[in-house]
């Protein structure tokens, strides 16, 4: 089964793998980073590149609030993951730290 990382953010994401929660946001169980990065992209218009293709299967199981900046959810993806996740204009690259 490996790892599951939990996270809860209380910011943004969007419309893909999650079910719809009371009060606007996204559930998530067990899914991807490659997973939980569609729903970011496409909420908020970005394109994801991952250094590594390992890194997309890192699993997720938390809820997130959709309606807020992407910097919050970044960091705190990060802070799980030991991650670096970069904003370059309309990219957000992923690498190893």
């Amino acid at each position: 089964m490996g790892f599951i990382w939990y996270i809860i953010i209380g910011i943004v994401a969007g419309f893909l793998a999650g079910k719809i929660m009371r009060g606007g946001g996204f559930v998530f169980d067990n899914c991807s980073l490659e997973t939980l990065m569609e729903v970011i992209s496409r909420w908020y218009d970005k394109k994801i590149m991952f250094e590594d293709e390992d890194i997309k299967t890192i699993r997720f199981t938390g809820d997130i609030d959709r309606y807020g900046s992407i910097i919050p959810i970044l960091k705190a993806i990060q802070r799980v993951t030991h991650l670096k996740m970069d904003v370059e204009g309309e990219a957000i690259i992923i690498r190893r730290e």
